[in-house]
């Protein structure tokens, strides 16, 4: 017969402002017997939100509701987005944030299993992935909240399984995006031979033998961006080497890299980098 083994006490909910925080301290056994949290809750940002961290406990797996935010670590720098998922190692430096909204769940996780999983998704997607089915992960979610504040009628066993559940959904996301990528070969190529020139969608679905509204969801799917904020990524990506190996203009580089007009290039570099072109260029200088 199965044990039920609870936390110690119940953890007390903290509300406030579209911010809900659940804390909990494992014993001795929930350490040892597989996946549990140390927090978690939902957060509902301001304009302007940021944190940044240079040590903290175990590893944060967040899950995006809607909005956008921007993830840093030492290693890499990404955006997280509506239905994307991530899991980042904490005990490393690292910081979030946001220049619009953004609506997110999130669970700090710790346990005997999770330096695995971690590990599991470098390999596939240190980005996170797409969610392939938000409401399943969005009910394990909930389901982890609710344990978390009534674990006197759930088993820690159940708590475990529950964000067991939940990493599988996101490694298995990440997996499948991995799967769907080949198809997208030859319209990765055509972006790269093309990028300086209009592109346009029903050209990237006949390349890839798709309809327009097919290609489009496998496109985000397999890259976690739609193929319009890819193709926009990557130019902006190609001008960043122009602007840091080059001394041409600002106007003469966002032609290069096939944007409308350079005040459309500079919209476009600052919303995703988070500053000017000529400031970057300068702040990439070798002195």
């Amino acid at each position: 017969m199965e044990e039920n083994i609870h936390l110690p006490k119940n953890p007390s909910p903290y509300v406030k402002d579209g911010y809900i925080w659940i804390g909990a301290t494992p014993n001795e056994f929930v350490q040892k017997s597989g996946f549990y949290f140390l927090s978690l809750g939902k957060f509902d940002t301001v304009r302007g939100y940021g944190i940044r961290r240079d040590y903290f406990d175990g590893y944060l797996f967040v899950f995006t509701e809607n909005g956008e935010g921007i993830v840093s670590t030492e290693e890499i720098e990404f955006k997280t987005y509506k239905n994307h998922a991530f899991l980042i190692d904490c005990r490393k430096p690292h910081g979030y944030r946001t220049q619009d909204k953004w609506n997110f769940r999130w669970i700090h996780i710790d346990g005997c299993g999770i330096d695995f999983i971690y590990e599991q998704l470098q390999t596939l997607s240190p980005t996170g992935a797409v969610i392939d089915d938000p409401e399943v992960l969005i009910g394990l979610f909930n389901d982890i909240q609710k344990s978390a504040v009534n674990n006197y009628s759930l088993s820690v066993a159940k708590q475990g399984r529950d964000i067991h559940n939940a990493l599988y959904q996101l490694v298995s996301s990440a997996q499948n995006a991995i799967n769907l990528k080949p198809a997208f070969l030859d319209v990765f190529s055509y972006i790269d031979k093309n990028y300086d020139k209009h592109i346009s969608v029903d050209i990237l679905a006949k390349t890839a033998h798709m309809s327009k509204y097919h290609f489009t969801r496998q496109f985000k799917k397999a890259t976690g961006h739609s193929p319009y904020n890819y193709i926009t990524n990557y130019r902006i990506n190609c001008s960043k080497a122009l602007l840091t190996a080059t001394d041409k203009p600002i106007n003469e580089i966002s032609l290069l890299c096939g944007f409308l007009s350079e005040s459309n290039y500079i919209c476009h570099f600052k919303k995703q980098v988070g500053t000017t072109p000529d400031r970057y260029r300068a702040s990439q200088s070798v002195l």
